[in-house]
């Protein structure tokens, strides 16, 4: 399995040692990487940590720290002082080593003493108790530190430079790494945007020989002042694989957790049924259809205002001049679920319903709102006879439901619905379109809808009438191939589909067009789009 080449590692390297410290006090010149090893120890700015529970993986906190600024090798070298170079010392000027008397033991409370001492005043307000959590400007106070971003792709090689993928190389690429990168260090594509510059610098090389502490200590111009002695063992430092797994076909809720094929799977063993929720165009019918692989049969009915108990459960119809009951959707699919369970199958089956919310769901399902329950069985009649059926949901059906966002009957579900399914907010994905798409062989479009969000959110007051990825994505399965859009097609997105949309939002008034897409954009031509997207870009954001 390959690790990042050399001549990689060594190019990540380079474009670090360019950014400059401009924080004056030398001892702030860490509070980036600090910021990084407090993340990944799970700190935030919306809930206040315990510092006793912040601190409680040593073994984590020591991996971290390795990863930010490790100079050795773990399994072949044992560490006695100058060991650690945080990439904010990759500088010429600042290439000084953290705590330098410090050996691979005793540095996991060396950074807690840098936090408490100093850095702490820079990122984290201070409760009672010893209880953390990150300061509302940490971003600018990070920032200001520095003069100007640091790569993320860069940083990430640093980072993983001594971890092995877990996939052949030509499955890999830097999309699925930062994902890797957002879920390991806790972190969104919004936080990541304003932290790091994301443009892609890099060529990825892989080796199937790990590059070693030695040759990166010998291009640090480092080797000579680093103190170890040859371990015995062979064994890590760290009880902890560093190997990387990378998820593929994935899209991301509202935080920083990643939901994919697999991850959808895993709630839905436990929880049994969910629902999707978001803006349309944000990946919901593509995320299932994934989904759809690990089921036996995946079944997919849509709800509308005429969709009623009789097509769900049980209804009514004349066949050759006489009344019969006939079964609905749902019990012909437990009917084939009893059958296959006869057979000692363990097959899962997959109910998709989409547009769970345009349905009367309480009169849809009935009685068998309680069944959702997944420990109750409810009996119903079947036909005039007065035999019963017992309706029993099993553990190996289970349900997703969707919802657009962008329909206010949302804000209708019922609270029965709401308390037996979990919720996952789908959010347009800015960096997946940046990653699958350009315009004119340019990355614009992911900043441009972004910025046609914001304007949404403020005019609408409301995060409801956004638009999702796909518009700017004509297929999520491109197997990692860059479309790119002419201006002729793209015109034809803008002018046919994103403004009759946001026509329709205002309720038919149109004046809503220039103010989200600005005059320009509402009345260019596709000769001149370009040219107006870029002005549209550089225009002072509706705030």
């Amino acid at each position: 399995m390959p690790y990042f080449s050399q001549e990689t590692i060594f190019n990540a390297i380079n474009q670090l040692s360019n950014i400059k410290y401009i924080g004056g006090k030398q001892g702030n010149i860490d509070t980036f990487p600090i910021y990084l090893f407090l993340s990944k120890l799970g700190i935030n700015g919306d809930t206040w940590i315990d510092s006793t529970k912040l601190y409680s993986d040593k073994d984590l906190g020591q991996k971290t720290i390795y990863e930010l600024g490790g100079c050795f090798d773990l399994e072949t070298e044992e560490v006695e002082t100058q060991w650690c170079l945080f990439f904010t010392r990759f500088s010429e000027s600042n290439r000084q080593f953290y705590n330098p008397k410090s050996n691979f033991s005793q540095i996991f409370s060396r950074v807690k003493d840098t936090i408490d001492n100093s850095i702490s005043d820079h990122l984290l307000d201070k409760g009672k108790e010893k209880k953390y959590r990150l300061k509302n400007v940490f971003v600018n106070n990070i920032l200001n530190m520095y003069e100007q971003k640091y790569p993320l792709d860069a940083l990430i090689i640093w980072l993983y430079r001594s971890y092995e993928f877990e996939e052949d190389n030509v499955n890999i690429n830097i999309k699925k790494i930062r994902e890797y990168f957002y879920q390991d260090y806790k972190m969104n594509y919004d936080l990541a945007k304003k932290l790091f510059n994301l443009q892609e610098s890099i060529i990825l090389k892989f080796s199937r020989e790990k590059t070693k502490a030695e040759e990166y200590r010998q291009y640090l111009n480092i080797d000579k002042l680093v103190k170890f002695t040859q371990k015995q063992d062979k064994s890590s430092n760290i009880d902890q694989e560093y190997k990387i797994q990378l998820t593929t076909d994935s899209t991301y809720v509202k935080n920083y957790m990643k939901i994919d094929k697999n991850k959808l799977f895993t709630l839905l063993e436990k929880h049994k049924q969910l629902i999707l929720t978001g803006v349309p165009g944000t990946g919901k019918s593509f995320l299932i259809d994934q989904l759809s692989e690990k089921y036996k049969e995946t079944v997919k009915i849509q709800f509308h205002q005429n969709y009623s108990y009789q097509d769900f459960v049980i209804g009514k119809t004349i066949k050759n001049n006489n009344v019969e009951y006939v079964e609905g959707i749902l019990i012909q699919l437990l009917r084939k679920i009893e059958q296959d369970t006869k057979n000692k199958s363990k097959h899962k089956y997959l109910l998709v319903i989409d547009e769970i919310n345009r349905g009367n769901i309480s009169a849809i399902f009935g009685e068998l709102l309680y069944a959702l329950d997944r420990d109750k069985t409810i009996n119903i009649i079947l036909g005039d006879s007065g035999d019963t059926y017992p309706i029993f949901i099993p553990e190996n059906l289970h349900i997703v439901g969707t919802m657009n966002t962008a329909d206010r009957s949302i804000a209708l579900v019922d609270f029965a619905i709401r308390r037996r399914f979990l919720f996952i907010e789908m959010q347009p994905d800015y960096e997946l379109i940046d990653q699958l798409s350009t315009f004119n062989n340019q990355h614009l479009l992911g900043d441009f809808l972004q910025k046609i969000n914001n304007n949404i959110k403020n005019y609408f007051n409301s995060e409801d009438y956004q638009i999702g990825h796909s518009y700017f994505i004509p297929t999520l399965d491109t197997k990692d191939k860059i479309y790119n859009w002419t201006s002729e097609d793209l015109y034809e997105i803008i002018q046919y589909k994103i403004i009759p949309m946001l026509v329709e939002y205002a309720h038919g008034d149109k004046s809503v067009i220039p103010n989200i897409l600005g005059n320009k954009i509402y009345l260019t031509s596709p000769s001149e789009l370009e040219e107006s997207i870029k002005e549209f870009l550089n225009e002072d954001t509706k705030d």
